[in-house]
C-alpha cells in the first residue's frame, strides 16, 4: 500500500519517531504521524471470459458441438480451443451455450482433452488448431487407432515418443493424402504410378528412401528410409488435404508393447497427454485388424523386403510380383 504527500504528490516513507512511526515527505517538509492502524482493501473486477477471449466478436465464426449447457440443459455449444499452457499440455476449449436466451452467460471452459466425432462438421478444424499447436493427437486409419501429428515439427515427434513410450531409435511412419505427396516424400522414381495405384490407399506402408523435403532430424534419425501410408480411411486423408498436403507422422495408439487398439477406450490412458481424441467407433469386426498395416521394403529397385506381415501381406506380395518384383529374402520363413 502507498501513500503519497498531499503537498508535492510525492510518495511518502515511513520513519520511526520517538515514541510512534509518521509518514515523512523527502521533498517537502511534509510529516504526518501516524497514530492508528491503516489498512484497505481493493478488489479488482475480474474479465469476463469473453473479454479475455476478445469479446463477442470472437464468438461470431466459431463452430458447435454436442455438449450439455450445466444451466439451461441446452444440447448444443459453440467453441474455441486455444493453447493456454505449454505447448506439451492439451489446448484448452471453452464453450458457449447456443441458446441465445443464456448464451452470455454460459461460458464454461474444460481442459480435458476433446473427443470429437469424425463426422462432427468441427473435427477437423480441431485437428488442425491441435497440429498448428505442436501437439499430438488420436484418430482412426483403416488398420487401427494411431497417434498423429506434424512430421516437421521437432518438438511434436519427441512428444510422440514420450506419450507412446518408443525408442527414439524405433522409426515411425508418415501418412499422404496421394501418390504425388507420396513422391514429394519419398524416392519413388522406381516404382510406377499404375503400381502405387494399385497398392494404395490401402492398409500398407512402403518404405523407401526419405527426400529433402523431410527435414525433421528427429524423425527416424537412425536411417535414411522412411515409411510412407495413404490410408484407406476419409477422415485422416482429409486431414492431410487441410493440412496443406503436409506430412503427419503416424504410430499405433498405444503404448509401446501394448496391443493396438480397434476403440479409443482402449487407449484412456494416454488421453491427458493428446490435444484430441477423434472417434470412429470400433474399426473392424476381427481381432486380426490389432496386426496393423503391412510394411514392404521397397527401397532397392527391383527387388521387396517384408518388414510386417500386417493385414494386407497375401494381396501385397501378389501384386509386386506381378509387376516383376523379387523378394530380398526367403518369403517362405514370413508366410
Amino acid at each position: 500500500m502507498l501513500f503519497f504527500c498531499p503537498s508535492c504528490g510525492n510518495i511518502l516513507i515511513i520513519e520511526e519517531d520517538t515514541d510512534s512511526h509518521r509518514f515523512t515527505c523527502n521533498t517537502c517538509p511534509y510529516i504526518s504521524k501516524i497514530t492508528r492502524k491503516i489498512s484497505t482493501k481493493t478488489f479488482p473486477r475480474l474479465k469476463e471470459v469473453d473479454h479475455v477471449l476478445g469479446g463477442k466478436a470472437a464468438w461470431e465464426n466459431v463452430d458447435s458441438t454436442d455438449a450439455d449447457c450445466p444451466s439451461c440443459s441446452h444440447k448444443r455449444a459453440y467453441f474455441m480451443q486455444i493453447q493456454t499452457r505449454s505447448a506439451d499440455e492439451p489446448m484448452t476449449t471453452f464453450y458457449k451455450c447456443c441458446n441465445h436466451h443464456t448464451m452470455q452467460h454460459q461460458t464454461v471452459e474444460k481442459t480435458k482433452t476433446p473427443v470429437c466425432q469424425v463426422e462432427d462438421r468441427a473435427a477437423l478444424k480441431v485437428a488442425r488448431q491441435c497440429l498448428l499447436g505442436g501437439q499430438v493427437i488420436a484418430l482412426p486409419t483403416d488398420t487401427v487407432y494411431g497417434l498423429a501429428c506434424d512430421a516437421n515439427n521437432e518438438h511434436a515427434i519427441q512428444r510422440m515418443y514420450e506419450i507412446k513410450g518408443r525408442d527414439e531409435h524405433k522409426p515411425v511412419a508418415i501418412c499422404v493424402n496421394n501418390i504425388e505427396a507420396l513422391r514429394r516424400y519419398g524416392q519413388a522414381a522406381h516404382l510406377s504410378d499404375e503400381l502405387l495405384t494399385r497398392l494404395l490407399p490401402g492398409p500398407l506402408t512402403i518404405v523407401i528412401e526419405r527426400t529433402h523435403e523431410l527435414s525433421n532430424r528427429f524423425l527416424n534419425p537412425t536411417t535414411s528410409k522412411i515409411g510412407i501410408r495413404i490410408p484407406d480411411f476419409q477422415f485422416i486423408r482429409a486431414l492431410c488435404s487441410v493440412w496443406h498436403e503436409q506430412p503427419l507422422a503416424l504410430t499405433s495408439a498405444n503404448r509401446s508393447s501394448a496391443p493396438s487398439s480397434l476403440q479409443v477406450t482402449e487407449f484412456h490412458s494416454l488421453w491427458p497427454q493428446l490435444g484430441a481424441v477423434f472417434d470412429a467407433g470400433q474399426i473392424g469386426l476381427t481381432e486380426e485388424r490389432r496386426l496393423a498395416s503391412t510394411v514392404i521394403d521397397l527401397a532397392t529397385p527391383g527387388y521387396y523386403e517384408i518388414v510386417r506381415a500386417g493385414v494386407a501381406l497375401k494381396q501385397t506380395l501378389r501384386l509386386v510380383e506381378e509387376y516383376g518384383i523379387k523378394p530380398r529374402k526367403d518369403i517362405a520363413q514370413i508366410l
